[in-house]
């Protein structure tokens, strides 16, 4: 591994987690070792306060973590994001509801972010009806989220417990196996309008700086640093590849130099575009913390540093991927794994507008 930052894991943990991944993305979903581990770590409930168990972590903290794991494995890293990003909702629900679906060591929230329902407005709450692809995590899920539209056309999101839903294994994507991204739906489910939540700064039931983030610009950076993360993990095995006096031997010196070159050109280019990316990440963080308001700028700062992150990741391991030749078009390699991972990550609509 590229020693150029600070890991949150350690070599240990590394170890471990690459070993449950290999095995998860055999079963097609995170094995149950690997969730215990999540659940023990707190991952998932990152973004939950609950004084019973832990408090929020920063953005950047958060980012680090992601960037981290996506660096070990695509599915982990984008996981344990979708996840942990779902239980940032809990900052903007009642304080009941807050309870009765984010407290305990072992919460996953899975959802959708796309409107995939209707809800029709009843005494006391409201009647759904809906069906959301692409619910990251669902096989471990204790509750998921789906936004809905009401008769007066706006939109809400709303708070479902795992047996209320129906869930359509629906998943089979070249990439990203192991995020077992599956759909699920409702048929004229009854909710009481403690369910509803409103997902905006203004509507935060929560005091702590990350509710105040805004959502747009949460989902921009998480699902950017994965990219970056699943790249520098692309950039790790082929350097080995690129290096390997093997190599040189196979391809020439000059050959073996002008990849070699290539390959040190995409590492420096990936890491500047990083380097870019915290400096946004890092100076809008700081004006949250502050309690003050971010700016239209800086939060289009934010996303476009993101945009850029993701697309140069995708790039990065595009402008490489060739020069391994047919070992890395194997599918039983890693690094195959790992190229259809970020190219099935990159299709997310937030990751090409």
């Amino acid at each position: 591994m590229l020693q150029d930052d600070i890991s949150p894991i350690t070599d240990l943990e590394s170890k471990l987690l690459l070993q449950y991944t290999n095995q998860s993305a055999t079963n097609e979903q995170l094995i149950p070792e690997l969730i215990s581990l999540i659940h023990s770590k707190g991952w998932f409930r990152a973004l939950i306060d609950d004084t019973s168990w832990q408090h929020p972590v920063s953005l950047p903290e958060l980012l680090a973590l992601e960037e981290a794991l996506a660096r070990i494995d695509g599915s982990l890293g984008w996981t344990v994001t979708l996840c942990s990003g779902a239980g940032w909702f809990a900052g903007f629900t009642a304080e009941q509801t807050r309870k009765e679906f984010f407290s305990g060591p072992e919460v996953c929230i899975a959802g959708s972010g796309a409107v995939g329902g209707k809800a029709e407005v009843t005494e006391g709450g409201y009647i759904i009806s809906g069906y959301w692809k692409y619910a990251t995590g669902a096989p471990y899920a204790t509750a998921f989220t789906g936004n809905c539209t009401t008769g007066t056309g706006e939109v809400l999101a709303f708070l479902f417990k795992k047996e209320e839903i129906t869930l359509h294994q629906t998943w089979n994507s070249i990439g990203m196996t192991a995020t077992a991204s599956h759909a699920f739906s409702v048929e004229a489910l009854f909710l009481p309008a403690s369910r509803a939540f409103r997902i905006a700064p203004e509507y935060a039931t929560h005091p702590h700086p990350i509710y105040q983030y805004p959502f747009l610009q949460l989902a921009d950076t998480t699902l950017s640093i994965n990219m970056a993360g699943m790249a520098r993990h692309f950039l790790d095995l082929s350097y080995a590849v690129f290096f390997s006096e093997e190599f040189a031997l196979k391809n020439g010196d000059l050959r073996a130099g002008q990849i070699r070159a290539a390959w040190i050109s995409q590492h420096n280019l990936l890491l500047t575009t990083k380097h870019n990316f915290y400096t946004s990440v890092h100076r809008s963080w700081e004006v949250c913390e502050q309690g003050q308001k971010l700016n239209d700028a800086l939060l289009e700062a934010v996303s476009a540093r993101s945009l850029a992150l993701a697309k140069t990741a995708r790039d990065v391991v595009t402008n490489l991927f060739p020069y391994g030749g047919l070992s890395f078009a194997d599918k039983a390699q890693l690094i195959n794994r790992i190229w259809r991972d970020i190219n099935t990550a990159g299709q997310h609509s937030l990751l090409v507008r």
